[in-house]
């Protein structure tokens, strides 16, 4: 059985980079990009899940202006469950939900904020199955 999520990981923290401090041939959308990484958190539900895969990274939207970043990921997740075991442990696919949204997008800039990265969080419970 296969379920998709739509993380919607708007909020945050941790220490923000400053983008000014970087080589200007860092100081780009691309390297900005690379230097984010999306962090699973599923040990609540990995007794239901076979496989799981990142369908699109969800960084799309992001717009670098004047040195700032712009909006926040949204990654999209496709999980791959054993049909039996999410019945018995999730009849309701709300509680699946639940148990991965704590999941993150960590924003790791080497030379900015190695000691405390930035995570992209969800706290307003906007991740949902599509």
């Amino acid at each position: 059985m296969k379920i998709k999520v739509q993380f919607v990981l708007s909020k945050g923290e941790g220490t923000w980079p400053d983008i000014s401090q970087l080589p200007s041939d860092k100081q780009n959308l691309d390297y900005i990009k690379s230097c984010m990484e999306f962090m699973p958190a599923f040990y609540d539900a990995e007794l239901v899940i076979i496989d799981w895969s990142l369908v699109n990274a969800g960084l799309d939207e992001l717009t670098l202006t004047n040195g700032t970043v712009q909006g926040f990921p949204r990654p999209l997740v496709e999980f791959t469950v054993n049909e039996k075991l999410i019945n018995e442990f999730f009849p309701d696919k709300k509680d699946f939900l639940r148990a991965v949204w704590e999941s993150t997008y960590q924003f790791l800039v080497p030379g900015s904020n190695d000691n405390d990265p930035f995570f992209f969080a969800d706290y307003n419970g906007y991740t949902q199955i599509v």
